[in-house]
């Protein structure tokens, strides 16, 4: 996040799961984002 942002609208974790300490993260900072879960390759595996 930079200087004057209000939260995060999007992230991406990759290599997690729904128990991912991650989605807390961004949970705390914007509970409304969109978080997105990758595989190793590269393509995405769940919307949290």
């Amino acid at each position: 996040m930079s200087s004057g942002a209000r939260g995060l609208e999007a992230a991406a974790l990759v290599g997690s799961s729904d128990q991912d300490a991650g989605i807390a993260a961004v949970r705390e900072l914007s509970p409304d984002a969109v978080v997105l879960g990758a595989r190793l390759d590269g393509s995405v595996e769940a919307r949290w």
